[in-house]
């Protein structure tokens, strides 16, 4: 075997390339505030929302473990704006926000682990409601035994069993009760017209 002339150089190119780290905050108290079954549910689904970010700005998820995902990206101003839409994707599920639009037409409501919101409500139904996207009109569906209590605007409520309603203005809806029975447990909605 030939050696190698050690006092010649070794050229190599560097490889640049970005490493992202993101997990799940608070998966500790998920697991202790909704039990094993339900927090690993929603983990799952993070997780699911941080690969699908991954590789909608061609990236590669390396490994997951957990709560947690390592991939990496040709340059770190990729990798950034994986990570910002990880985040906003996180807040809107996780949280306050949700957005029904051309992007995301049908929002799925109920106590089934899978909707998109799931509902801590012992009214709710496992598949209660659905609101969905059609060209420029927002529908509420209800498919549930105990029916949706609609208000639109500061008009009066609607019960809504099994039927639909055209979503307009703002208001809440609330489940199996009217919402000023329980105000904490209604979804607040708003239209937003673009123009």
């Amino acid at each position: 075997m030939p050696s190698r002339d050690r006092s010649a150089p070794i050229v190599t190119r560097p490889i640049q390339q970005a490493v992202l780290f993101a997990d799940v905050s608070g998966s500790t108290r998920l697991y202790e505030r909704l039990g094993d079954r339900l927090a690993l549910a929603l983990i799952e689904r993070c997780v699911d929302v941080m690969q699908q970010a991954t590789r909608r700005y061609q990236g590669s998820v390396v490994k997951t473990i957990g709560d947690e995902v390592m991939a990496v990206f040709a340059d770190a101003v990729v990798a950034c704006r994986a990570a910002a839409e990880m985040h906003i994707m996180m807040l809107s599920y996780q949280g306050r926000e949700y957005r029904v639009d051309d992007d995301h037409p049908t929002l799925s409501l109920g106590r089934d682990v899978r909707a998109d919101i799931a509902l801590q409500d012992k009214l709710a139904s496992r598949n209660h409601c659905r609101i969905e996207k059609t060209r420029d009109k927002f529908t509420f569906f209800d498919f549930s035994s105990n029916g949706s209590y609609v208000r639109i605007g500061e008009g009066e409520e609607l019960l809504v069993r099994r039927e639909s309603i055209a979503l307009r203005d703002s208001g809440a809806i609330c489940f199996g009760r009217p919402v000023d029975e329980e105000p904490a447990a209604a979804v607040r909605f708003e239209v937003v017209v673009k123009g």
